[in-house]
Protein backbone atom coordinates (compact mmCIF):
# COMPACT_ATOMS: atom_id res chain seq x y z
CA UNK A 1 0.00 0.00 0.00
CA UNK A 2 2.89 2.34 0.77
CA UNK A 3 4.22 1.76 -2.74
CA UNK A 4 0.85 2.73 -4.21
CA UNK A 5 0.76 5.94 -2.19
CA UNK A 6 4.20 6.96 -3.39
CA UNK A 7 3.20 6.14 -6.96
CA UNK A 8 0.04 8.23 -6.52
CA UNK A 9 2.06 11.11 -5.11
CA UNK A 10 4.58 10.92 -7.95
CA UNK A 11 1.83 10.88 -10.56
CA UNK A 12 0.12 13.74 -8.75
CA UNK A 13 3.29 15.82 -8.95
CA UNK A 14 3.56 15.15 -12.67
CA UNK A 15 -0.11 16.08 -13.04
CA UNK A 16 0.49 19.26 -11.02
CA UNK A 17 3.25 20.44 -13.33
CA UNK A 18 1.08 19.82 -16.40
CA UNK A 19 -2.07 21.24 -14.77
CA UNK A 20 -0.32 24.44 -13.67
CA UNK A 21 0.81 25.06 -17.25
CA UNK A 22 -2.16 24.09 -19.36
CA UNK A 23 -5.24 23.71 -17.19
CA UNK A 24 -7.11 26.23 -15.09
CA UNK A 25 -10.62 27.23 -14.22
CA UNK A 26 -13.35 26.87 -16.85
CA UNK A 27 -14.37 29.74 -19.09
CA UNK A 28 -17.71 31.19 -18.01
CA UNK A 29 -20.76 31.14 -20.18
CA UNK A 30 -20.92 34.10 -22.57
CA UNK A 31 -24.19 35.68 -21.57
CA UNK A 32 -24.41 38.95 -23.54
CA UNK A 33 -25.74 41.99 -21.77
CA UNK A 34 -28.60 44.03 -23.15
CA UNK A 35 -27.80 47.12 -25.17
CA UNK A 36 -29.96 49.16 -22.82
CA UNK A 37 -27.78 50.17 -19.87
CA UNK A 38 -29.28 51.80 -16.84
CA UNK A 39 -28.30 55.45 -16.63
CA UNK A 40 -26.35 56.42 -13.57
CA UNK A 41 -27.43 59.35 -11.47
CA UNK A 42 -26.06 62.71 -12.57
CA UNK A 43 -22.89 63.69 -10.71
CA UNK A 44 -21.45 67.11 -10.13
CA UNK A 45 -18.26 67.31 -12.20
CA UNK A 46 -15.15 67.30 -10.02
CA UNK A 47 -12.55 68.32 -12.61
CA UNK A 48 -12.54 72.09 -12.58
CA UNK A 49 -9.88 71.96 -15.30
CA UNK A 50 -12.52 70.60 -17.68
CA UNK A 51 -13.93 74.07 -18.25
CA UNK A 52 -10.60 75.90 -18.27
CA UNK A 53 -9.24 77.09 -21.66
CA UNK A 54 -6.15 75.09 -22.66
CA UNK A 55 -2.99 76.43 -24.26
CA UNK A 56 -1.91 73.44 -26.33
CA UNK A 57 1.55 74.87 -26.99
CA UNK A 58 2.55 74.26 -23.35
CA UNK A 59 1.59 70.58 -23.18
CA UNK A 60 4.25 67.90 -22.63
CA UNK A 61 5.34 66.10 -25.78
CA UNK A 62 7.46 63.20 -24.43
CA UNK A 63 6.70 59.66 -25.66
CA UNK A 64 7.17 58.02 -22.24
CA UNK A 65 7.74 59.28 -18.74
CA UNK A 66 7.99 57.77 -15.27
CA UNK A 67 5.86 58.65 -12.28
CA UNK A 68 7.09 57.48 -8.86
CA UNK A 69 5.22 56.91 -5.62
CA UNK A 70 6.39 55.38 -2.35
CA UNK A 71 5.14 51.99 -3.54
CA UNK A 72 6.03 51.79 -7.22
CA UNK A 73 7.32 53.44 -10.37
CA UNK A 74 4.81 53.71 -13.21
CA UNK A 75 5.81 54.21 -16.83
CA UNK A 76 3.28 56.17 -18.90
CA UNK A 77 3.20 56.21 -22.68
CA UNK A 78 2.00 59.06 -24.87
CA UNK A 79 0.03 59.99 -26.89
CA UNK A 80 -2.40 57.28 -25.67
CA UNK A 81 -1.88 58.31 -22.02
CA UNK A 82 -1.63 54.66 -20.94
CA UNK A 83 0.35 52.74 -18.34
CA UNK A 84 3.02 50.65 -20.02
CA UNK A 85 4.38 48.86 -16.97
CA UNK A 86 4.79 49.18 -13.22
CA UNK A 87 7.84 48.42 -11.12
CA UNK A 88 7.23 47.40 -7.49
CA UNK A 89 10.27 48.79 -5.73
CA UNK A 90 9.93 46.74 -2.55
CA UNK A 91 9.86 43.42 -4.42
CA UNK A 92 11.97 44.41 -7.44
CA UNK A 93 9.27 43.14 -9.75
CA UNK A 94 8.11 44.56 -13.07
CA UNK A 95 4.38 44.17 -13.73
CA UNK A 96 3.83 44.40 -17.49
CA UNK A 97 0.20 45.26 -18.22
CA UNK A 98 0.48 46.90 -21.67
CA UNK A 99 -1.73 49.88 -22.51
CA UNK A 100 -3.63 49.94 -19.24
CA UNK A 101 -6.27 52.72 -18.99
CA UNK A 102 -6.38 53.06 -22.77
CA UNK A 103 -9.49 54.93 -23.94
CA UNK A 104 -11.01 53.82 -27.24
CA UNK A 105 -13.74 55.78 -28.99
CA UNK A 106 -16.25 53.99 -31.21
CA UNK A 107 -16.99 57.08 -33.30
CA UNK A 108 -13.60 58.68 -34.04
CA UNK A 109 -9.95 57.92 -34.59
CA UNK A 110 -7.71 56.94 -31.65
CA UNK A 111 -7.65 59.52 -28.88
CA UNK A 112 -4.26 61.22 -28.61
CA UNK A 113 -3.75 62.83 -25.22
CA UNK A 114 -1.30 65.35 -23.87
CA UNK A 115 -0.29 66.10 -20.30
CA UNK A 116 -2.24 68.96 -18.78
CA UNK A 117 -1.02 68.78 -15.19
CA UNK A 118 1.48 66.63 -13.32
CA UNK A 119 2.50 66.93 -9.67
CA UNK A 120 3.12 64.74 -6.61
CA UNK A 121 -0.57 63.90 -6.21
CA UNK A 122 -2.05 63.65 -9.70
CA UNK A 123 -1.63 63.48 -13.46
CA UNK A 124 -4.28 64.95 -15.75
CA UNK A 125 -4.30 64.12 -19.46
CA UNK A 126 -6.40 66.03 -22.00
CA UNK A 127 -7.77 65.30 -25.46
CA UNK A 128 -9.61 67.87 -27.57
CA UNK A 129 -11.20 67.99 -30.99
CA UNK A 130 -13.96 70.12 -32.54
CA UNK A 131 -16.71 68.21 -30.71
CA UNK A 132 -15.52 67.35 -27.22
CA UNK A 133 -12.89 67.68 -24.58
CA UNK A 134 -11.94 64.57 -22.61
CA UNK A 135 -9.97 64.58 -19.39
CA UNK A 136 -8.36 61.51 -17.90
CA UNK A 137 -7.21 62.29 -14.35
CA UNK A 138 -5.32 59.94 -12.02
CA UNK A 139 -5.04 60.73 -8.30
CA UNK A 140 -2.42 58.79 -6.33
CA UNK A 141 -2.16 57.73 -2.71
CA UNK A 142 1.49 57.30 -1.80
CA UNK A 143 0.66 55.02 1.12
CA UNK A 144 -1.43 52.56 -0.91
CA UNK A 145 -1.59 50.87 -4.29
CA UNK A 146 -4.98 52.42 -5.05
CA UNK A 147 -5.44 55.06 -7.74
CA UNK A 148 -8.55 57.16 -8.30
CA UNK A 149 -9.41 57.55 -11.98
CA UNK A 150 -11.84 60.20 -13.25
CA UNK A 151 -12.91 60.44 -16.87
CA UNK A 152 -14.77 63.65 -17.76
CA UNK A 153 -16.25 64.66 -21.12
CA UNK A 154 -17.28 68.20 -22.06
CA UNK A 155 -19.56 68.79 -25.01
CA UNK A 156 -18.06 71.56 -27.19
CA UNK A 157 -20.94 71.63 -29.71
CA UNK A 158 -24.29 73.39 -29.70
CA UNK A 159 -26.28 70.13 -29.82
CA UNK A 160 -26.90 67.17 -27.53
CA UNK A 161 -24.15 64.55 -27.93
CA UNK A 162 -23.71 60.91 -27.00
CA UNK A 163 -20.41 59.18 -26.40
CA UNK A 164 -19.39 55.52 -26.18
CA UNK A 165 -15.93 54.72 -24.87
CA UNK A 166 -14.02 51.59 -23.96
CA UNK A 167 -11.73 51.74 -20.95
CA UNK A 168 -9.06 49.09 -21.46
CA UNK A 169 -7.55 47.36 -18.45
CA UNK A 170 -4.88 45.67 -20.55
CA UNK A 171 -3.96 45.14 -24.18
CA UNK A 172 -2.06 41.93 -23.65
CA UNK A 173 0.14 40.04 -26.09
CA UNK A 174 0.62 36.33 -25.37
CA UNK A 175 3.81 34.42 -25.97
CA UNK A 176 3.15 30.67 -26.35
CA UNK A 177 6.73 29.96 -25.24
CA UNK A 178 6.60 32.13 -22.15
CA UNK A 179 6.15 30.32 -18.85
CA UNK A 180 5.04 33.58 -17.27
CA UNK A 181 1.94 33.64 -19.48
CA UNK A 182 0.75 30.50 -17.69
CA UNK A 183 0.05 32.68 -14.67
CA UNK A 184 -2.13 35.18 -16.59
CA UNK A 185 -5.74 35.19 -15.46
CA UNK A 186 -8.74 37.50 -15.74
CA UNK A 187 -11.36 37.79 -12.99
CA UNK A 188 -14.77 39.38 -13.59
CA UNK A 189 -16.98 40.57 -10.74
CA UNK A 190 -20.60 40.53 -11.91
CA UNK A 191 -23.66 41.70 -10.04
CA UNK A 192 -25.29 38.95 -7.99
CA UNK A 193 -22.87 36.30 -9.23
CA UNK A 194 -19.69 34.64 -8.08
CA UNK A 195 -16.35 35.71 -9.46
CA UNK A 196 -15.69 34.38 -12.96
CA UNK A 197 -12.10 33.37 -13.70
CA UNK A 198 -10.81 33.16 -17.26
CA UNK A 199 -7.23 31.89 -17.76
CA UNK A 200 -5.32 33.48 -20.62
CA UNK A 201 -4.62 30.02 -21.98
CA UNK A 202 -8.31 29.68 -22.84
CA UNK A 203 -8.19 32.91 -24.85
CA UNK A 204 -5.38 31.54 -26.99
CA UNK A 205 -7.62 28.68 -28.06
CA UNK A 206 -9.30 28.81 -31.47
CA UNK A 207 -12.76 28.22 -29.95
CA UNK A 208 -12.69 31.33 -27.78
CA UNK A 209 -15.51 33.82 -28.40
CA UNK A 210 -15.65 37.42 -27.23
CA UNK A 211 -17.18 37.83 -23.75
CA UNK A 212 -19.38 40.68 -22.54
CA UNK A 213 -20.69 40.52 -18.98
CA UNK A 214 -22.50 43.11 -16.94
CA UNK A 215 -20.35 43.75 -13.88
CA UNK A 216 -18.68 46.23 -11.57
CA UNK A 217 -15.01 45.19 -11.54
CA UNK A 218 -12.48 43.39 -13.72
CA UNK A 219 -8.93 42.33 -12.95
CA UNK A 220 -5.86 40.94 -14.66
CA UNK A 221 -3.09 39.22 -12.75
CA UNK A 222 0.18 37.65 -13.78
CA UNK A 223 2.78 35.83 -11.69
CA UNK A 224 2.83 38.33 -8.81
CA UNK A 225 1.17 41.56 -9.98
CA UNK A 226 -2.48 42.50 -10.20
CA UNK A 227 -4.47 45.29 -11.89
CA UNK A 228 -8.12 45.96 -11.05
CA UNK A 229 -10.67 48.45 -12.31
CA UNK A 230 -13.70 48.99 -10.06
CA UNK A 231 -16.56 51.19 -11.24
CA UNK A 232 -19.32 52.87 -9.28
CA UNK A 233 -21.95 51.61 -11.70
CA UNK A 234 -22.64 48.34 -13.49
CA UNK A 235 -20.74 48.57 -16.76
CA UNK A 236 -20.45 45.95 -19.49
CA UNK A 237 -17.10 44.19 -19.06
CA UNK A 238 -15.50 42.78 -22.19
CA UNK A 239 -12.78 40.33 -23.15
CA UNK A 240 -12.09 40.67 -26.85
CA UNK A 241 -9.65 38.59 -28.83
CA UNK A 242 -8.15 40.84 -31.51
CA UNK A 243 -5.44 38.46 -32.75
CA UNK A 244 -4.32 34.88 -32.22
CA UNK A 245 -1.90 36.05 -29.53
CA UNK A 246 -3.54 39.27 -28.35
CA UNK A 247 -6.62 40.24 -26.38
CA UNK A 248 -8.23 43.32 -24.83
CA UNK A 249 -10.07 43.38 -21.54
CA UNK A 250 -11.82 46.29 -19.84
CA UNK A 251 -15.13 48.15 -19.48
CA UNK A 252 -17.54 49.83 -21.89
CA UNK A 253 -18.71 53.32 -20.88
CA UNK A 254 -21.82 55.13 -22.09
CA UNK A 255 -22.19 58.91 -21.81
CA UNK A 256 -25.74 59.71 -22.94
CA UNK A 257 -27.36 63.10 -23.56
CA UNK A 258 -24.47 65.45 -22.92
CA UNK A 259 -25.91 68.94 -23.31
CA UNK A 260 -23.94 71.79 -24.92
CA UNK A 261 -21.05 72.84 -22.67
CA UNK A 262 -22.12 70.18 -20.13
CA UNK A 263 -19.63 67.91 -18.37
CA UNK A 264 -20.30 64.24 -17.67
CA UNK A 265 -17.94 62.33 -15.44
CA UNK A 266 -17.30 58.71 -14.47
CA UNK A 267 -15.23 57.73 -11.44
CA UNK A 268 -13.23 54.51 -11.00
CA UNK A 269 -10.95 52.96 -8.42
CA UNK A 270 -7.79 51.34 -9.76
CA UNK A 271 -5.65 48.83 -7.89
CA UNK A 272 -2.16 48.44 -9.29
CA UNK A 273 0.00 46.37 -6.99
CA UNK A 274 1.03 42.90 -5.81
CA UNK A 275 -1.43 40.09 -5.15
CA UNK A 276 -1.99 40.97 -1.51
CA UNK A 277 -5.48 40.16 -0.21
CA UNK A 278 -5.24 42.65 2.65
CA UNK A 279 -4.32 45.60 0.43
CA UNK A 280 -6.90 44.69 -2.20
CA UNK A 281 -9.62 44.29 0.44
CA UNK A 282 -8.89 47.86 1.58
CA UNK A 283 -10.48 48.98 -1.71
CA UNK A 284 -13.42 46.60 -1.46
CA UNK A 285 -13.55 43.37 0.60
CA UNK A 286 -15.27 41.60 -2.27
CA UNK A 287 -12.24 42.17 -4.49
CA UNK A 288 -10.02 40.00 -2.26
CA UNK A 289 -11.26 36.99 -4.26
CA UNK A 290 -8.91 38.11 -7.03
CA UNK A 291 -6.19 36.32 -5.08
CA UNK A 292 -7.11 32.73 -5.80
CA UNK A 293 -4.91 29.65 -5.52
CA UNK A 294 -7.00 27.20 -7.51
CA UNK A 295 -8.67 24.00 -6.36
CA UNK A 296 -7.04 24.02 -2.90
CA UNK A 297 -7.58 27.76 -2.40
CA UNK A 298 -8.98 27.53 1.20
CA UNK A 299 -6.04 25.35 2.31
CA UNK A 300 -3.55 27.63 0.53
CA UNK A 301 -4.92 30.73 2.25
CA UNK A 302 -4.94 29.02 5.66
CA UNK A 303 -1.31 27.90 5.29
CA UNK A 304 -0.28 31.29 3.92
CA UNK A 305 -1.93 33.00 6.90
CA UNK A 306 0.06 30.78 9.26
CA UNK A 307 3.24 31.47 7.31
CA UNK A 308 2.71 35.23 7.63
CA UNK A 309 2.12 34.82 11.36
CA UNK A 310 5.37 32.88 11.82
CA UNK A 311 7.21 35.47 9.75
CA UNK A 312 6.15 38.17 12.22
CA UNK A 313 7.92 36.11 14.90
CA UNK A 314 11.09 35.19 12.99
CA UNK A 315 11.42 38.08 10.48
CA UNK A 316 12.74 35.53 8.00
CA UNK A 317 10.67 33.59 5.48
CA UNK A 318 12.98 30.56 5.56
CA UNK A 319 12.59 30.10 9.31
CA UNK A 320 8.87 30.79 8.96
CA UNK A 321 8.62 27.90 6.47
CA UNK A 322 10.50 25.59 8.85
CA UNK A 323 8.22 26.52 11.78
CA UNK A 324 5.18 26.02 9.54
CA UNK A 325 6.51 22.55 8.68
CA UNK A 326 6.87 21.72 12.38
CA UNK A 327 3.34 23.02 13.00
CA UNK A 328 1.83 20.87 10.23
CA UNK A 329 3.82 17.87 11.50
CA UNK A 330 2.49 18.36 15.03
CA UNK A 331 -1.09 18.66 13.78
CA UNK A 332 -0.71 15.42 11.85
CA UNK A 333 1.37 13.68 14.54
CA UNK A 334 -1.52 11.53 15.88
CA UNK A 335 -1.95 10.09 12.41
CA UNK A 336 1.82 9.78 12.05
CA UNK A 337 1.95 7.82 15.29
CA UNK A 338 -0.80 5.53 14.07
CA UNK A 339 1.06 5.03 10.84
CA UNK A 340 4.34 4.14 12.54
CA UNK A 341 2.72 1.73 14.98
CA UNK A 342 0.96 0.08 12.06
CA UNK A 343 4.31 -0.35 10.34
CA UNK A 344 5.78 -1.74 13.57
CA UNK A 345 3.03 -4.34 13.96
CA UNK A 346 3.41 -5.36 10.33
CA UNK A 347 7.14 -5.75 10.92
CA UNK A 348 6.46 -8.07 13.88
CA UNK A 349 4.28 -10.23 11.63
CA UNK A 350 7.02 -10.45 9.00
CA UNK A 351 8.16 -14.04 9.91
CA UNK A 352 4.60 -15.38 9.69
CA UNK A 353 3.98 -13.58 6.40
CA UNK A 354 7.23 -14.98 5.02
CA UNK A 355 6.03 -18.46 5.94
CA UNK A 356 2.73 -17.85 4.16
CA UNK A 357 4.60 -16.58 1.12
CA UNK A 358 6.57 -19.83 0.91
CA UNK A 359 3.49 -21.96 1.51
CA UNK A 360 1.38 -20.28 -1.17
CA UNK A 361 4.08 -19.16 -3.61
CA UNK A 362 2.12 -20.67 -6.50
CA UNK A 363 -1.25 -19.26 -5.43
CA UNK A 364 -1.15 -15.43 -5.14
CA UNK A 365 -4.89 -15.10 -4.49
CA UNK A 366 -4.73 -17.57 -1.59
CA UNK A 367 -1.64 -15.79 -0.27
CA UNK A 368 -3.37 -12.42 -0.21
CA UNK A 369 -6.42 -13.94 1.51
CA UNK A 370 -4.30 -15.59 4.21
CA UNK A 371 -2.26 -12.42 4.78
CA UNK A 372 -5.43 -10.36 5.24
CA UNK A 373 -6.78 -12.96 7.68
CA UNK A 374 -3.52 -12.71 9.61
CA UNK A 375 -3.88 -8.93 9.80
CA UNK A 376 -7.47 -9.30 10.95
CA UNK A 377 -6.61 -11.73 13.75
CA UNK A 378 -3.89 -9.40 15.03
CA UNK A 379 -6.01 -6.24 14.66
CA UNK A 380 -3.67 -4.71 12.10
CA UNK A 381 -5.01 -2.38 9.44
CA UNK A 382 -2.57 -2.42 6.49
CA UNK A 383 -4.20 0.74 5.15
CA UNK A 384 -4.21 2.64 8.44
CA UNK A 385 -0.72 4.00 7.93
CA UNK A 386 -1.50 5.57 4.58
CA UNK A 387 -3.85 8.33 5.68
CA UNK A 388 -0.99 10.63 6.69
CA UNK A 389 0.50 10.37 3.19
CA UNK A 390 -2.88 11.00 1.58
CA UNK A 391 -3.34 14.17 3.65
CA UNK A 392 0.11 15.42 2.66
CA UNK A 393 -0.88 15.57 -1.03
CA UNK A 394 -3.46 18.44 -0.79
CA UNK A 395 -1.19 20.26 1.68
CA UNK A 396 1.69 20.04 -0.76
CA UNK A 397 -0.43 21.18 -3.72
CA UNK A 398 -1.86 24.05 -1.67
CA UNK A 399 1.62 25.21 -0.66
CA UNK A 400 2.81 24.88 -4.25
CA UNK A 401 0.10 27.23 -5.51
CA UNK A 402 0.61 29.68 -2.63
CA UNK A 403 4.40 29.79 -2.94
CA UNK A 404 4.23 30.27 -6.71
CA UNK A 405 1.99 33.35 -6.32
CA UNK A 406 3.11 34.97 -3.06
CA UNK A 407 5.33 37.90 -3.98
CA UNK A 408 6.90 38.29 -0.52
CA UNK A 409 8.91 35.11 -1.12
CA UNK A 410 10.44 36.64 -4.24
CA UNK A 411 13.94 37.73 -3.37
CA UNK A 412 13.62 36.43 0.22
CA UNK A 413 16.94 34.95 1.35
CA UNK A 414 17.69 32.12 3.79
CA UNK A 415 21.15 30.76 4.62
CA UNK A 416 22.80 30.25 1.19
CA UNK A 417 19.48 30.64 -0.66
CA UNK A 418 19.17 34.04 -2.30
CA UNK A 419 15.57 33.66 -3.48
CA UNK A 420 13.06 31.27 -1.92
CA UNK A 421 10.87 31.65 -5.02
CA UNK A 422 13.65 30.20 -7.20
CA UNK A 423 15.92 27.15 -7.03
CA UNK A 424 18.30 27.17 -4.06
CA UNK A 425 21.41 27.37 -6.34
CA UNK A 426 24.24 26.48 -3.97
CA UNK A 427 26.78 27.30 -6.69
CA UNK A 428 26.93 27.73 -10.46
CA UNK A 429 28.35 24.97 -12.65
CA UNK A 430 30.96 25.73 -15.33
CA UNK A 431 28.82 23.80 -17.80
CA UNK A 432 25.23 22.71 -18.29
CA UNK A 433 24.13 19.16 -17.46
CA UNK A 434 20.96 17.30 -18.47
CA UNK A 435 18.18 17.68 -15.86
CA UNK A 436 20.49 19.57 -13.52
CA UNK A 437 21.13 22.57 -15.78
CA UNK A 438 23.60 25.32 -14.87
CA UNK A 439 23.24 25.26 -11.07
CA UNK A 440 23.89 22.75 -8.32
CA UNK A 441 20.84 22.64 -6.02
CA UNK A 442 21.60 20.94 -2.73
CA UNK A 443 18.10 20.91 -1.16
CA UNK A 444 16.49 18.43 -3.62
CA UNK A 445 19.52 16.15 -3.26
CA UNK A 446 19.37 16.30 0.54
CA UNK A 447 15.63 15.58 0.34
CA UNK A 448 16.27 12.54 -1.89
CA UNK A 449 18.85 11.22 0.60
CA UNK A 450 16.40 11.54 3.49
CA UNK A 451 13.73 9.75 1.44
CA UNK A 452 16.24 6.96 0.72
CA UNK A 453 16.97 6.53 4.45
CA UNK A 454 13.25 6.61 5.22
CA UNK A 455 12.52 3.94 2.62
CA UNK A 456 15.37 1.80 3.89
CA UNK A 457 14.12 2.06 7.46
CA UNK A 458 10.65 0.94 6.45
CA UNK A 459 11.88 -1.79 4.10
CA UNK A 460 10.95 -4.53 6.56
CA UNK A 461 7.71 -2.94 7.73
CA UNK A 462 5.63 -4.12 4.80
CA UNK A 463 6.54 -7.76 4.91
CA UNK A 464 3.71 -8.78 2.60
CA UNK A 465 5.17 -6.81 -0.28
CA UNK A 466 7.50 -8.26 -2.87
CA UNK A 467 11.13 -7.79 -1.75
CA UNK A 468 12.22 -6.96 -5.28
CA UNK A 469 9.57 -4.26 -5.51
CA UNK A 470 10.69 -2.85 -2.17
CA UNK A 471 14.27 -2.66 -3.38
CA UNK A 472 13.08 -0.89 -6.51
CA UNK A 473 11.23 1.65 -4.37
CA UNK A 474 14.34 2.11 -2.25
CA UNK A 475 16.29 3.40 -5.24
CA UNK A 476 13.70 4.61 -7.73
CA UNK A 477 11.51 6.93 -5.67
CA UNK A 478 14.23 9.05 -4.06
CA UNK A 479 15.74 9.59 -7.51
CA UNK A 480 12.32 10.33 -9.04
CA UNK A 481 11.40 12.84 -6.34
CA UNK A 482 14.84 14.43 -6.47
CA UNK A 483 14.46 15.01 -10.21
CA UNK A 484 10.89 16.37 -9.89
CA UNK A 485 11.85 18.73 -7.07
CA UNK A 486 15.18 19.82 -8.55
CA UNK A 487 13.87 22.94 -10.29
CA UNK A 488 11.03 23.74 -7.88
CA UNK A 489 11.07 26.89 -5.68
CA UNK A 490 13.48 26.54 -2.79
CA UNK A 491 10.77 27.44 -0.28
CA UNK A 492 8.66 24.47 -1.35
CA UNK A 493 11.63 22.07 -1.39
CA UNK A 494 12.62 23.34 2.06
CA UNK A 495 9.16 22.45 3.37
CA UNK A 496 9.24 18.94 1.89
CA UNK A 497 12.83 18.33 3.05
CA UNK A 498 12.06 19.29 6.66
CA UNK A 499 8.82 17.29 6.56
CA UNK A 500 10.65 14.20 5.25
CA UNK A 501 13.39 14.63 7.87
CA UNK A 502 10.85 14.84 10.71
CA UNK A 503 9.05 11.77 9.43
CA UNK A 504 12.34 9.85 9.20
CA UNK A 505 13.39 10.79 12.75
CA UNK A 506 9.97 9.89 14.11
CA UNK A 507 9.97 6.59 12.24
CA UNK A 508 13.48 5.83 13.52
CA UNK A 509 12.36 6.53 17.11
CA UNK A 510 9.33 4.24 16.78
CA UNK A 511 11.42 1.47 15.26
CA UNK A 512 13.79 1.58 18.25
Amino acid sequence: MEKRIFIALALSLVFLSIWSKFVSKPVPSQNIVSQEIAKSEAKTPILTEAVTPINTTTLAQEETFDYSTNQKEITFKLPQAVIKDTYFQKYKYEFLIEDSLLLLSKTTAPLNFKVLKKDNEKIIFVYRDAFREIHKALYFDNSKHAIELRIAIRNLTNSVQKESLSLVLSNRHLNPRSLEDNYLEIAIFAQGEQVKYIPAGKIKGSKFQDIILEGWAVSLRDHYGCAIIKSEGNNPIFIKKIAADQFLTGMNLEFAEILPNQIKEEKFTIYLGPQDSKEIAAIDPRLADVVNFGFFDPISKLLLGLLKFFYKITFNWGWAIIILTFFVFLILSPLSKKQMHSFKKMQELAPEIEGLRKAYKDNPQKLNKEVMELYKRNHVNPFGGCLILVLQIPIFFALYQAFMRYIALKGASFLWIKDLAQEDRLFALPFSLPVIGNYFNILPIAMAIVMFLQQRLSLKSNAAANPEQQKMMLILFPILFGVMFYHMPAGLVLYWFVQSLLMFLYQWKISK
